[in-house]
């Protein structure tokens, strides 16, 4: 009986750290997600902002500058809840997303800048778009970023998950 205990201690040991595994695995992935999805949702709403940025400096009719405020307004919103993620991140100790969010933040000042000289029509096109693609790229390379790291998760889960079945059979 007492030749039992060591395996199964060994057994309730290997256990409790694949649990410990799978819920820092979990976590990470839960912190992810919804900055993947907030990065995925500014970019785009920053591509649909220079698309309509065009027409407003080449015509600057006042439907043109409505609809590039419209736009405006749902850049803001996406691009706030990246922000959002973000920071929340850095807050919560995870000192690894602060170069990001420091660029970020950069790229929202530049933002700022460009947007007025485009409201009073003497931003150079080229330019500006330029400086919007650059910001989308910018938000995309975090995006990799994000990505890179679940990719490392769901390795190590599969891995977990390939370690559970073999010790159940």
């Amino acid at each position: 009986c007492a030749a039992m205990l060591v395996p199964i201690a060994l057994l309730v040991a290997t256990n409790a750290v694949m649990i410990v595994a799978t819920a820092k695995e979990l976590d990470t992935i839960n912190d992810h997600a919804p900055l993947a999805a907030a990065a995925g949702d500014c970019a785009s709403s920053l591509m649909r902002e220079r698309g309509t940025m065009g027409p407003y400096l080449a015509r600057g009719g006042d439907d043109d500058f409505e609809r590039l405020s419209a736009r405006r307004r749902e850049t803001d919103a996406a691009c706030k809840v990246l922000l959002t993620e973000m920071q929340s991140l850095v807050v919560d100790g995870r000192g690894a997303w602060r170069p990001g969010l420091d660029t970020f933040i950069g790229v929202l000042g530049e933002l700022g800048t460009w947007r007025g000289q485009i409201n009073l029509r003497v931003a150079n096109g080229r330019a500006a778009r330029t400086f919007f693609t650059d910001a989308i790229r910018t938000i995309g390379s975090e995006l990799v970023t994000v990505t890179d790291s679940l990719r490392q998760n769901a390795r190590k889960f599969t891995e977990l998950q390939q370690f559970v079945e073999v010790r159940n059979y």
